[in-house]
C-alpha cells in the first residue's frame, strides 16, 4: 500500500491536548486523526446520499435496499481502490475487488 504524508500546523496547545487525549487513548496521533478523518467523512458521505435519495425521489428504493436480508454495496476507499461490502442482518464483510 502506497502512503501519503499530510501535514497540518495547531498552536501548540491544541497539540499538547491531542498529544495528552491519544496517551489517554492509547492511540498515536496519527491513529487518532486518521480515525476521526474517516469518520466526518463517512458521516458527510451519508447525509450526502440522503440528500440525494430525498431529491432524487429514490428514498423508497433505498428503505427496500436497508431491509434487504443480504445486501452489497461498494465503495471508494481512500487509495482508489474498490471496496465490496456484504451486509448481512447478522455480520458485514468487506472485501477488496
Amino acid at each position: 500500500m502506497t502512503t501519503h504524508r499530510i501535514s497540518i500546523d495547531i498552536e501548540e496547545a491544541e497539540h499538547k491536548y491531542l498529544k495528552m487525549c491519544c496517551a489517554k487513548l492509547g492511540m498515536t496521533i496519527k491513529q487518532f486523526v486518521t480515525s476521526a478523518a474517516i469518520e466526518r467523512v463517512d458521516n458527510w458521505e451519508d447525509k450526502w446520499m440522503l440528500e440525494r435519495w430525498e431529491r432524487d425521489g429514490t428514498r423508497e428504493e433505498m428503505e427496500k435496499e436497508k431491509n434487504n436480508p443480504e445486501r452489497i454495496v461498494y465503495e471508494l476507499s481512500l487509495d482508489g481502490s474498490l471496496i465490496e461490502t456484504t451486509y448481512s442482518n447478522t455480520e458485514r464483510r468487506v472485501n477488496g475487488v
